[in-house]
């Protein structure tokens, strides 16, 4: 008894119940080498074959199969059903392989794929033996045969939404005079425009570049703050300015107390000055002054 169950354990192969041969398989049928590259999902098999003459290697063919596995027979099938190469005239082939006495080795028979040439008993080969190479670049000559399944995200887990109702508190001061006149003076001051007028009185009209988004600023000329915490929109923040003649060179400056929705802190310009009426945009942030630069220049000079 013990010697039967020893001989049931040496011709049933170690490795029947592995069922998924995905690698690559070589060996010698005859006077050729073979290799296998297969890749088998569930009881799909695709892929493809490579072999060549011992006696000349420039005779080889490289041929896509498909096939499928056999798990009551526990038995793989693949058939010839396209080349990608076939140098020396080689014919498509249907192999079966089954597990051999491991899991890296299979035992491999082949025919030819034509009905003709088996009733004429072409290319009938003896069944040899495979074994798994090291080798893992089963795609180098085809694409892979099965789409990679994309990975769907969890969602995330429900919870108790925990609501928050805010207390009254009080609402953040604005700096004061003192503060913004300090922060004007650290700020770099950036020159975005340059007017050569003839008149000591200009209007300025100052209103949100683009889309309203709460921007709101000071203004200074020559250092000294005319007005502050001016909300731009699209409703002009108005001022007339009367010019010391004494003095040629005048800068408005523009000081950014926030940014806004969008930052940078963008306004629209619109100066008159006599007769004749500029629009000129500038661009403040917190580390930078917007300065408007004019020149003036009395007729009788």
């Amino acid at each position: 008894m013990r010697h039967y169950i020893i001989l049931l354990l040496f011709f049933f192969p170690a490795g029947s119940y592995a069922q998924n041969i995905t690698g690559v398989w070589e060996g010698i049928m005859d006077d050729e080498f073979l290799q296998v590259n297969i890749e088998q999902k569930d009881s799909v098999l695709c892929g493809y074959t490579y072999d060549y003459l011992l006696a000349n290697t420039n005779n080889h063919c490289r041929a896509i199969f498909s096939g499928s596995y056999d798990k009551d027979k526990m038995k793989w099938t693949i058939t010839g059903e396209s080349f990608l190469e076939n140098v020396g005239g080689h014919t498509f082939m249907r192999i079966t392989m089954q597990m051999g006495l491991t899991d890296d080795t299979l035992w491999v028979k082949a025919g030819p794929k034509n009905f003709m040439a088996k009733l004429l008993g072409v290319g009938i080969i003896s069944t040899y033996l495979l074994k798994k190479s090291k080798y893992t670049d089963i795609h180098r000559w085809m694409r892979p045969c099965f789409p990679k399944e994309k990975k769907v995200k969890k969602a995330p887990p429900v919870v108790d939404t925990l609501i928050i109702v805010p207390q009254k508190s009080e609402a953040i001061p604005a700096p004061d005079s003192a503060t913004i006149s300090k922060l004007m003076t650290v700020r770099k001051q950036t020159t975005q425009s340059r007017l050569v007028i003839n008149t000591n009185q200009i209007n300025l009209k100052l209103y949100d570049n683009g889309v309203v988004d709460n921007d709101t600023i000071s203004i200074f000329y020559n250092g000294k703050l005319l007005v502050s915490h001016q909300r731009l929109s699209e409703k002009a923040v108005e001022l007339n300015i009367h010019l010391d003649e004494k003095v040629t060179i005048h800068e408005i400056t523009l000081f950014a107390e926030n940014l806004g929705g969008i930052p940078p802190n963008t306004a629209l310009v619109v100066i008159t000055a006599g007769d004749k009426r500029y629009e000129l945009r500038s661009s403040a942030s917190l580390e930078e002054n917007a300065v408007l630069v004019f020149e003036y220049k009395s007729i009788t000079n």
